[in-house]
């Protein structure tokens, strides 16, 4: 019954590590978000490919944060294998870390 209890306990360790890594993570996140918003709106340029050049990043997490893009709606749907439409005119790209602190907040 002790060991039940040490091991709930330390499971409960463990879940508390894990939030607290994953609101970590949360805001490193945010901040990929907002370089790839940038880039993708300066450029006026949407593809995975692109992000992971710039940002050093691998294939799976430019995917996701190209995703992040279009949830938010600075990118459009995927479509094949060419690049997204840019949603977002270069003239706002002063104003994206807003767009972007709104959209984590939804």
């Amino acid at each position: 019954m002790k060991q039940e209890t040490e091991r709930g306990n330390t499971m409960n360790s463990f879940e508390k590590a894990d939030r607290a890594a994953s609101a970590h993570a949360s805001e490193f996140r945010d901040l990929d978000v907002e370089i790839a918003a940038y880039i993708v709106v300066t450029r006026q340029f949407g593809s995975t490919s692109m992000l992971q050049r710039f940002m050093r990043i691998g294939f799976a997490k430019a995917g996701a944060i190209m995703a992040e893009l279009e949830r938010i709606g600075i990118v459009t749907a995927q479509q094949g294998a060419k690049a997204r439409e840019v949603l977002v005119p270069a003239s706002e790209a002063g104003n994206l870390a807003a767009l972007v602190k709104q959209a984590a907040a939804a």
